[in-house]
């Protein structure tokens, strides 16, 4: 019967492949994850039946999408992937394929993570020249064992704001304000980046600029236009402006006396040039190319209105190993979360996708006044956190602005209007793009080398750069960790949508952010209370946690009372109290001649504090020592602590110094396991078989009713009728001589 059954499947895939059987529909509605069976399958042992297939993806647009036409993207079960693995064509039954690329190919394939995928790169034959014809051949190797999912190799489209309406307004608001909106300026004055830290900006790649090239790693430009490969050749071009726009908002070079500053003023950022290419493929191999560079963080300012299997599997693997992946949510006056209007691949870091990635941020934008501007897309369960969107102004290709109103990208031969030195054009539709060959930005010069630009586009970095802002504090944060203090430091703001109803939403706070860093997850965490104690740690001249070689230290306070601190090192020092809220304190310091030991008392109440130390000096570096003397308390001598093998002695049970009086062990002969036991009051470790052994029971004089016995040495070995008596002062221990006759 089974061997009908397959036989019969085998005859309706050849059908499919003569009648352009729509599969995806079957697919649709039966559960094919482990029926199907072929004859192409790749597993040829006999119990290949038994595999446990993974759940197929099947991919829902139709010849509207915007893909490559004659190649599709192929996902691979993780039963049969294997890294570098070669795949023939034959597997693929039903279809003439002339490539296929491998987009996971490692250098290293012993190194590899966890639920390793294939993911494939089919270029067909001739002969499928159409959208149509593309996408029969996707539906005809959808049902084929061993494929998770197949899909077209789709086009991103880059998620600024074209043709706002709004653009020309009349609030003056031309300068950074999105800093001020995100209260960065408060936490520059802990933190403005580092270099250790790596955002890899996936966009149409980054001119080189003056106020970004301290922070552009220029030498490792990486531009994967070229398809076939995946090692990319190093490129440094942006032919339209928005990839430079963006990097200016993550790592514009701060305090340098010229232009505008990113969220970063110190900062890596890495070109990830792939968008430009108009599919999906370089985008996979970008991916994979930054989680093999060490990039923490991945900016992607563009999206789809399609599902991308191919490029979810590529972002799951980077977050899987660590990375943080932050994305756009588009610009289309829409819903993101209805059905049928998803954008990808923001909708894949959603509580309603079933298979949802962690590690991923996904960020709408806002205007000044925090209102969701015209054509921003909004959505509740699918738009993590807000960010400022709106006439941002960043860093632009000066070429651009010098050598005219507009940017030819020769590789495809259209005109990119980028920047309208003189007028704003706003009157290019979307449909007449598609006519022209010419697409109108909203991007207003501002000078050469500067301009506005709106959309979620601005509104990634932003969050983008708060996160590496984050990372620089404390590099052992976890990417779920960075996620958590955003979200939960964002300010709380309500925005209309444009079906009329008002969510209430999160909006990025950088200040906000960081101090939930402090206090969740600081470098340095003590709890004084009780007890006079000493700290030492090392600031390293090149540390990167904090600006101007500072450190952080967190205490706990839990007795109000008055608190003397002296902090020394081998430099001068200055040294700074702070509130939870990182509100200064003012203190009364006395300094040495040097100003290398400071010390200063203040009365704490309960709560949380900071103590700030930094060298005075950029290029020092050294040990730093941190003394807190407690406030007095009246001891309180409820404990015990272990004195001997025999003895324990009273301690206080607020700072554990030991009193005068002692008393003898008791053990509970019940909990003696192998002859050793526990005080009852200590803990102490009580080795009774040698005693019993040398001194043998007959020594054993002092005895109770129920059997309890003191050892010749004074340790009381209690059984548990008797424990009750013993703590109430009642217990009587008789010479074994004179043992009451029990009736």
């Amino acid at each position: 019967m089974k061997k009908l059954i397959s036989l019969l499947l085998v005859v309706i895939l050849i059908c499919s492949a003569l009648v352009g059987c729509d599969w995806s529909n079957i697919l649709k509605q039966n559960d094919t994850t482990a029926t199907i069976t072929t004859t192409s399958t790749v597993p040829t042992s006999n119990d290949s039946q038994n595999i446990i297939w993974e759940e197929k993806i099947i991919w829902e647009g139709d010849v509207d999408a915007n893909f490559v036409v004659g190649e599709l993207m192929v996902v691979l079960d993780k039963a049969i992937s294997a890294p570098n693995k070669v795949h023939s064509p034959d597997f693929f039954v039903g279809v003439d394929i002339v490539e296929i690329y491998d987009c996971t190919k490692r250098k290293d394939p012993e190194n590899v993570w966890e639920d390793f995928h294939q993911i494939l790169h089919l270029r067909l034959a001739d002969t499928y020249d159409t959208k149509e014809k593309t996408l029969e051949a996707m539906r005809i190797l959808a049902p084929i064992l061993g494929i998770v999912s197949v899909s077209p190799n789709m086009i991103l489209s880059w998620d600024y704001t074209p043709n706002d309406t709004f653009f020309n307004n009349s609030t003056g608001i031309w300068d950074q304000w999105g800093h001020e909106k995100i209260q960065v300026e408060k936490a520059w004055d802990f933190t403005t980046g580092t270099s250790e830290i790596k955002v890899g900006v996936l966009d149409k790649g980054i001119s080189e600029h003056i106020d970004l090239n301290d922070n552009y790693v220029i030498s490792n430009a990486a531009d994967f236009y070229d398809e076939t490969t995946a090692t990319p050749y190093f490129n440094k071009i942006d032919l339209d402006g928005h990839g430079t726009h963006v990097a200016g908002i993550v790592g514009a070079t701060g305090n340098n006396s010229i232009g505008v500053c990113g969220v970063n003023w110190d900062i890596s950022i890495v070109q990830l040039r792939a968008i430009g290419s108009e599919t999906g493929l370089a985008t996979i191999n970008a991916i994979y190319w930054a989680m093999d560079y060490g990039v923490d963080i991945v900016s992607l300012s563009a999206s789809a209105y399609y599902p991308l299997p191919d490029i979810e599997q590529a972002i799951r693997d980077y977050c899987n190993q660590g990375g943080l992946f932050i994305c756009s949510t588009g610009n289309k006056e829409q819903d993101n979360d209805t059905f049928g209007q998803y954008n990808y691949p923001s909708y894949y870091a959603s509580d309603s996708y079933a298979n949802k990635i962690g590690n991923m941020i996904t960020v709408g934008r806002v205007d000044n006044n925090d209102t969701r501007p015209y054509k921003a897309n909004w959505g509740f369960e699918t738009i993590d956190i807000y960010a400022p969107g709106q006439y941002i102004l960043s860093t632009f290709p000066v070429n651009i602005c010098v050598d005219g109103n507009y940017g030819v990208d020769t590789e495809n031969g259209n005109t990119y209007w980028a920047c309208e030195c003189e007028y704003i054009y706003d009157e290019i539709s979307e449909d007449e793009f598609e006519e022209t060959g010419k697409w109108v930005y909203v991007s207003k010069h501002h000078q050469d080398g500067y301009h506005f630009m709106s959309g979620s586009s601005m509104s990634t970095p932003y969050v983008s750069g708060v996160a590496a802002l984050l990372l620089s504090v404390n590099q052992n944060l976890t990417a779920n960790q960075i996620e958590n203090c955003i979200i939960n430091g964002a300010d709380t703001i309500t925005i209309a949508t444009g079906d009329g109803q008002i969510q209430t939403v999160k909006r990025l706070n950088a200040w906000g952010a960081f101090k939930y860093l402090m206090e969740n997850y600081p470098i340095y965490e003590r709890n004084p209370e009780y007890i006079d104690c000493t700290y030492s740690y090392s600031i390293d001249a090149d540390a990167s946690f904090m600006k101007d070689n500072t450190s952080m230290m967190k205490f706990n306070i839990s007795r109000s009372g008055s608190y003397q601190f002296t902090v020394s090192s081998d430099f001068p020092i200055d040294v700074k109290l702070y509130y939870n809220d990182l509100q200064e304190i003012a203190t009364t310091q006395i300094k040495s001649d040097e100003n290398s030991t400071i010390e200063f008392t203040y009365n704490l109440t309960e709560g949380i504090y900071y103590l700030r130390t930094n060298f005075v000096n950029e290029s020092a570096e050294g040990t730093v020592s941190v003394t807190i003397d407690c406030p007095p308390h009246t001891h309180s001598y409820t404990e015990w602590t272990k004195l001997s093998s025999t003895h324990h002695i009273e301690c206080c049970e607020y700072c554990g110094q030991a009193g005068t009086t002692t008393a003898l062990h008791v053990v509970k002969l019940s909990e003696v396991t192998l002859g050793i036991g526990h005080c009852m009051y200590c803990g102490a470790k009580v080795m009774l078989k040698d005693d019993i052994v040398q001194v043998g029971p007959m020594s054993i004089t002092k005895v109770t009713i129920n059997g309890s016995y003191i050892l010749p040495n004074g340790i009381i070995v209690l059984v548990d009728e008797d424990i009750e008596a013993y703590e109430n002062g009642t217990l009587v221990f008789y010479d074994k001589d004179n043992l009451p006759q029990t009736q």
